[in-house]
């Protein structure tokens, strides 16, 4: 229900101005400007846990970021966890990275947590002008924690401190070392100042946790300047032309729809490790010469838990009655966040299998109307 174009600056959580992208924070990933360089790159990051973590805020109302944020989307991908590699593809002109990224996306986790307070709301339900047209909320094909705002933070940085640990080897374990954790965002300014807010703080989760806003990063701002927003294109257009929404429709359009913060971690993960297989002559064709490269396939999906969330829609539910305009919603965050993590449950909603976790199969983006 947010809306990246239409976000706003708080101070002292007080709405006063529209964001140009001064209130952004988070640095772009280091730059690549050649097929050779983005090696380097790649070689640095080889032992990552790549986390790209998405919020979602209730556009029509006033108020503080963290007050209004009504859903948080994380999709992570640990090479460790994977049968596949990024390494296992050759480097030739003749060949495209699709089959290994489809195995890749396969062996991504998905996570979809909705804040409690806006959990009956969806872009047919919101009264935001930008909003208007649009006839359905999209959502990736699996079910969703329902928790509390501070429940919601508390989750989401029990999962940060989580990869720093996982899948050690002896040798990491014994030596007392973490994970490599690259957190990935795309226009960084909702999550920078919801960072903020909630009091996240990275160092105090991992000696070596970094977050990287990749809207900003070298390869997407050169191929996709368009003279406009100082060269920083809108997701869509980025994720399309890396083929990582699916297949289009008879025009030419994604047929998946993002702005569900699971989606849009998905996709904005898929688009990162595009990056990680592409072969020479894709490079050469997506940046140099321009040219999208052709979509992958998500015909591996589960479709039973698509039908099952469209039969779980909220449409006929009794919706959040909204405060009056200019009131802000929700009691302010004071102190530190300290409360149990256990989910309130709803029966309008299936809760997840595996706490949470929607792991292969069901973890990349689908259609929906929730």
């Amino acid at each position: 229900m947010y809306s990246s174009d239409s976000d706003f600056l708080d101070s002292d959580n007080e709405v006063v101005a529209p964001r140009n992208g001064g209130s952004k924070t988070t640095a772009a990933p280091p730059p690549v400007y050649s097929f050779d360089e983005l090696q380097v790159f790649k070689e640095s990051t080889k032992q990552a846990v790549f986390c790209a973590i998405d919020f979602e805020t209730v556009d029509d109302h006033i108020g503080a970021d963290l007050q209004k944020m009504s859903e948080i989307g994380v999709a992570i991908y640990d090479l460790r966890d994977s049968s596949s590699s990024p390494e296992t593809t050759t480097n030739t002109c003749t060949s495209t990275s699709n089959t290994i990224l489809e195995d890749l996306a396969k062996s991504t986790t998905a996570i979809h947590l909705l804040v409690e307070e806006w959990k009956h709301e969806t872009e047919t339900t919101c009264k935001a002008f930008w909003h208007r047209d649009r006839t359905k909320k999209a959502g990736v094909p699996h079910t969703s924690t329902i928790l509390g705002r501070d429940q919601s933070i508390e989750k989401l940085k029990a999962i940060l401190q989580s990869l720093t640990s996982q899948n050690l080897t002896s040798a990491e374990r014994e030596n007392g070392d973490q994970r490599q954790v690259r957190l990935l965002f795309w226009d960084s300014g909702l999550e920078d100042r919801i960072f903020r807010q909630a009091g996240i703080n990275l160092h105090e989760l991992g000696s070596d946790i970094q977050a990287w806003d990749l809207q900003a990063w070298s390869p997407f701002r050169i191929r996709l300047d368009n003279g406009k927003n100082n060269g920083q294109a809108k997701g869509e257009e980025a994720f399309a032309s890396l083929g990582v929404l699916g297949a289009t429709d008879h025009v030419g359009n994604p047929t998946t729809i993002l702005h569900n913060a699971t989606n849009d971690t998905v996709a904005q993960l898929l688009a990162f490790l595009r990056f990680e297989v592409l072969k020479s002559g894709e490079w050469m064709a997506w940046f140099d010469d321009r040219i999208n490269l052709s979509p992958i396939s998500f015909d591996w999906l589960d479709e039973s838990i698509y039908q099952d969330n469209i039969s779980r829609a909220p449409g006929n539910q009794r919706r959040h009655q909204p405060r009056k305009r200019m009131q802000g919603h929700g009691n302010h965050i004071q102190g530190k966040h300290g409360q149990s993590l256990d989910a309130k449950q709803s029966s309008s909603w299936k809760e997840p299998l595996h706490g949470g976790n929607y792991n292969r199969q069901n973890g990349t983006p689908g259609s929906s109307n929730i």
